[in-house]
């Protein structure tokens, strides 16, 4: 199983890099450009790296991402990554499968994205055409884990054992270490910079308002919690994926 580090900045990746991560998660949101990939193939020529459309980016900001720069953005540089997600639409999941089907049509192969709340037949028409699914919900329900565990076993069921499965936005342990052997890959937010800056990297054990830490970190600062951070989060790959050895 692979932990993808969600990256929106380039001091995120020095910090990521400094602590051998391998695995990305960039969103167009933040590379319209492309400039943030560019960048982390030259700090870690053997990354692997997820492409987000960056949907949940917008929605939270109130902003509107434009479907056909995500085609052609995907069309010029999908060689750069091992997958890319579809264009969901937050909350809407008729919305969501009208743009994987578009993309589809158009000869693209999205990994399309399943989310808490939505109708399970949108799933049965994902798990129809795409061997990649994403499932959504854990960023959004983080104090219902038994909540998400049960949906997460749910949707598993449905979905063949040949498929490959990602998980977006988790990396609860509870979570990870009860479907790590069944998944093939999650991504975590957990660790960016902006957290490392108001303290409130929850991987860490830190949280917001926390009196043993400075209301105002030094730069310094943040990089080494990024990099702490940063470093469980890879050590628990590791250790998962010893386990699924282990096992099997």
């Amino acid at each position: 199983m692979r932990i993808h580090l969600a990256e929106t900045l380039k001091e995120s990746l020095e910090n990521f890099a400094a602590v051998n991560a391998k695995n990305y998660l960039i969103s167009y949101f933040y590379d319209k450009k492309h400039t943030l990939t560019e960048a982390t193939f030259e700090k870690v020529p053997d990354a692997k790296i997820l492409l987000d459309s960056g949907a949940f980016s917008a929605f939270n900001t109130k902003q509107e991402l434009n479907f056909e720069d995500y085609m052609d953005f995907v069309t010029e540089h999908k060689d750069d990554y091992i997958g890319y997600f579809n264009m969901d639409v937050v909350y809407d999941g008729e919305k969501s499968k009208v743009n994987y089907d578009i993309m589809r049509e158009k000869g693209f192969d999205p990994i399309p994205v399943f989310h808490y709340g939505s109708d399970f037949s949108y799933l049965e028409h994902y798990i129809k055409y795409s061997k990649y699914i994403a499932l959504s919900g854990y960023a959004q329900h983080t104090m219902q884990q038994r909540l998400m565990i049960n949906w997460t076993k749910k949707c598993l069921k449905m979905i063949p054992k040949d498929r490959d499965i990602h998980l977006l936005g988790v990396t609860s342990p509870i979570i990870l270490f009860r479907f790590h052997n069944e998944i093939t890959s999650v991504d975590s937010s957990s660790v960016e910079r902006h957290r490392s800056y108001t303290g409130t990297i929850s991987y860490s054990g830190m949280n917001t308002g926390s009196k043993t830490i400075p209301t105002k970190l030094s730069m310094d600062q943040v990089n080494k919690i990024q990099q702490y951070s940063a470093s469980r989060i890879v050590n628990m790959e590791q250790e998962l994926n010893e386990l699924e050895e282990q096992h099997g």
